[in-house]
């Protein structure tokens, strides 16, 4: 038995979805402090 999805939910699930991808890429954008030092090894 199939299910019929309408385009509506469809919308509101991938935009919820792309909501939080937006916030987590955001929150690592907004590391604080000095950046690391690394050695020119």
């Amino acid at each position: 038995m199939k299910r019929k999805v309408s385009k509506h939910k469809i919308l509101k699930i991938a935009s919820k979805y792309l909501n939080e991808l937006h916030n987590i890429i955001t929150e690592k954008e907004k590391k604080r402090g000095r950046p690391k030092k690394y050695d020119d090894k």
